[in-house]
């Protein structure tokens, strides 16, 4: 749905209907995405990667978000798939498809790459508060669930691959130079990450505990670690 707020366009994404789709192991009614879309928006945001504006809103008694209509200069195509692909690890965005990041073709011919958008399949939007607290409470399923047992979008040799996996083993030096270049502005804005999430009051205090919980786990367990085990070899 499209809406204009203080002069400005945007498309509002609704929560999913889990009930409809009939999904196992999914006890909420609705997803959580508008406020997942809206806290992987955010985070991105904070480290100053472009990315779309988003305001957290209800209509009809459901939350949703509103994302601003976008059209601006990025930086070059490997560099933001990159960019792109370290954040969407840290926020546990594992549906970065080729379908929903994308280049702004103009009139007159000229290109630019889209600003980051589709973000709200990330921090485990279809989870409800019992779900987070027992894997909060088994630190093993905690790790597993924030990196070592994470699958994305992406293949390899025809299997989907685990993008902690491939920051961890150091082998693609322009995904090596993405954790460098980011991992700084993460780790200085982490404060503020926290803060956003804190202040956003229509999330449960589990739901706040668990966001904040594996964010900091893949930041301080893949990303430092990747640099600290880099400098060591």
């Amino acid at each position: 749905m499209g809406i204009t707020y203080n002069g400005k366009d945007y498309l509002l994404k609704f929560p999913g209907n889990l009930k409809e789709q009939k999904m196992k192991n999914i006890n909420l009614s609705y997803s959580n995405s508008p406020v997942c879309e809206y806290i992987g928006s955010k985070i991105y945001e904070l480290v100053r990667l472009p990315v779309h504006n988003t305001i957290l809103g209800t209509r009809n008694g459901k939350t949703v978000v509103a994302c601003e209509d976008f059209l601006q200069d990025v930086p070059g195509v490997k560099e933001h798939f990159w960019n792109m692909f370290i954040m969407d690890a840290l926020i546990g965005n594992s549906d970065r498809n080729n379908s929903n990041w994308g280049i702004i073709l103009r009139k007159d011919g000229s290109k630019d790459i889209a600003p980051v958008y589709d973000n709200g399949n990330c921090l485990n939007s279809k989870w409800d508060d019992e779900k987070m607290r027992i894997v909060m409470n088994d630190a093993d399923r905690m790790e597993a669930e924030a990196y070592k047992a994470r699958r994305c979008i992406f293949e390899l040799h025809g299997k989907r691959i685990n993008p902690y996996h491939i920051i961890e083993s150091r082998e693609c030096p322009e995904c090596l130079e993405a954790v460098y270049r980011l991992t700084p502005q993460i780790g200085n804005n982490m404060d503020k990450i926290q803060t956003m999430i804190k202040e956003i009051p229509i999330l449960s205090e589990i739901q706040k505990r668990f966001f904040i919980s594996i964010i900091e786990c893949r930041y301080e367990k893949v990303l430092l670690e990747c640099i600290k085990n880099d400098c060591v070899h």
